[in-house]
């Protein structure tokens, strides 16, 4: 199981984290001088994250995708409990050339059921609609150069 913190994350502590987590759980074969113990690797250093994988040997292979879920769900209760950061993929975006004067923005509406619509021509609906305006950026010439 692939799992990736932020990076400045103690790796140490999410390394024994996964580990309590993983011998913890019913599921996982441990103990049997047959076959490897659960373990923890640090994989690498991804764009947005340290890459970590679990590896474990299921007891029942028809529960596999229960087993993962449990985990995914411990894990996720640990982190939280020991500030451990669960990254999200950020990019920085550099221009090269020219830019344009005005970028308009998408037009978001969002009605009270909870559906979003991103066409501004499909505004008129029988919803109510909470609706943002259509913003353009103007970027000073100077940056244009």
């Amino acid at each position: 199981m692939p799992v990736g913190v932020a990076y400045g994350s103690d790796t140490a502590m999410v390394r024994d984290t996964l580990l309590e987590i993983v011998n913890n759980h019913d599921g996982i074969i441990k103990g049997n001088p047959d076959l490897p113990e659960p373990s923890v690797l640090f994989i690498g250093l991804g764009d947005s994250s340290l890459n970590f994988e679990v590896r474990a040997i299921v007891s029942n292979i028809n529960k596999r995708l229960h087993v993962i879920s449990d985990i995914n769900f411990a894990i996720d209760a640990a982190f939280r409990e020991h500030g451990i950061e669960i990254p999200f993929p950020q990019r920085d975006l550099n221009f090269r050339g020219p830019l344009q004067k005005e970028f308009p923005l998408m037009l978001l509406s969002i009605d009270i059921l909870g559906q979003y619509d991103t066409d501004p021509r499909g505004i008129q609906r029988n919803e109510i609609h909470s609706c943002l305006q259509l913003i353009h950026i103007n970027v000073n010439d100077s940056l244009c150069r």
